[in-house]
């Protein structure tokens, strides 16, 4: 592929970026806290900064074991860039939002192409539960981010050796970033589903095969153990015991916030959810992918998705919002346009001629009418509290 075409399709991302980044922070500082959490995430930062302590999360003087701690400094970086507003406490979920849009394009590219890449980043972009989570003050965006990142990249070096160690290494690394942000649901998540996908695969052994686990297990520690034993030794365990017992083992075990209904409920739903799926997948003939990866021997190839569904049934009393988060989003941009199976790598793919699909005039049309919309929602906005 020319080098001019590379630059074109960057800085087609990039403007993807900046139109996902304007699209988040549209009148996401003019409306006041919602919800639950982000008063109550609010609050807490309140008090951590009151008390010059950044690492033990309180809320009206006791600890609070809700989530790890690295939403709190996602808002603390914003606090201090725009003040203790709505803005500053929202703006850093914008940025994971248009960050997850970036990093969609660029690394989808090589599997798909460009018009595809592309796409999927405009998808996700305006898909409706992104304007709402990323406008939040919740830890929710950067497990997404994260989650996303430990996936598509372990799948990357999956298909293509050159990219396996690299891969796995950048996959643990989001697995640990992703458990600080949310608890042990940020490693569990894509753990099981990358376990799930080489098993159906009949390829679990290449999960260690190579020794690169070796190098990506410490470097999770390097990133989650840290602040976890800090926080265990200046709160004498405390808060690490509440965490483990009331925001993991009693959420999965009693009802929590509502969510009430027997644990056989979420097995039907969730799998139910995804059998929409099934229909637009069309099963492939064998071949090989243009990078002297082979595609799928004999068998009927596996995607990635496909492996989400019962992660997402074991989990979802667990934690309840994160299957619908992290799989419903992936599924599309992992199935991919036109539903290319991930067994058949295109490393080629971004030198194809573009299609018939504009997708700059896709971006800005969508665009213009999505900014509309918004300027009529945003005149009735609640104006944030001074």
């Amino acid at each position: 592929m020319s080098e001019q075409r590379r630059g074109t399709f960057v800085f087609q991302a990039l403007l993807l970026f900046l139109f996902a980044f304007w699209l988040f922070a549209f009148h996401t500082g003019d409306a006041s806290l919602w919800d639950v959490d982000e008063p109550n995430n609010a609050q807490a930062l309140k008090e951590m900064m009151l008390h010059h302590n950044l690492v033990v999360p309180t809320f009206s003087a006791a600890l609070r074991p809700d989530k790890p701690i690295l939403n709190y400094w996602l808002m603390w970086a914003g606090v201090r860039l725009l003040g203790m507003n709505s803005w500053g406490l929202r703006i850093g979920s914008v940025a994971m939002g248009a960050l997850l849009v970036f990093y969609l394009a660029l690394t989808l590219r090589r599997l798909y192409g460009d018009q595809t890449a592309l796409l999927a980043g405009l998808l996700t972009a305006t898909a409706l539960h992104s304007q709402i989570i990323f406008r939040a003050a919740v830890p929710d965006p950067l497990l997404i981010l994260f989650v996303a990142i430990a996936l598509i990249s372990y799948l990357r070096g999956y298909l293509y050796p050159e990219e396996e160690r690299r891969g796995v290494l950048i996959a643990c690394s989001a697995m640990g970033l992703a458990t600080l942000a949310k608890g042990p649901i940020g490693f569990l998540l894509p753990g099981l589903i990358i376990v799930i996908f080489l098993l159906l695969r009949r390829d679990l052994p290449s999960l260690w095969r190579n020794g690169h686990l070796a190098w990506g297990i410490p470097l999770f520690l390097v990133i989650t153990l840290p602040w976890y034993l800090a926080v265990g030794v200046e709160t004498h365990w405390v808060w690490d015991w509440l965490f483990i017992d009331q925001q993991n083992v009693d959420r999965y075990a009693v009802a929590m916030q509502g969510h009430h209904g027997p644990v056989y409920y979420y097995l039907f739903t969730i799998a139910l959810a995804y059998c929409r799926g099934r229909f637009f997948y069309h099963r492939p003939s064998p071949n090989s992918g243009g990078d002297g990866v082979p595609c799928c021997d004999k068998r009927p190839p596996m995607p990635l998705c496909w492996s989400g569904p019962l992660p997402g049934c074991l989990l979802q009393p667990w934690c309840h919002q994160t299957p619908q988060l992290c799989l419903g989003g992936l599924s599309r941009p992992l199935c991919s346009h036109r539903s290319a199976p991930l067994c058949s790598p295109q490393p080629d793919a971004a030198a194809q001629p573009p299609g018939r699909i504009p997708v700059t005039r896709s971006i800005i049309s969508g665009g213009c009418g999505i900014a509309g919309a918004g300027s009529l929602a945003g005149t009735g906005a609640n104006p944030a509290p001074g």
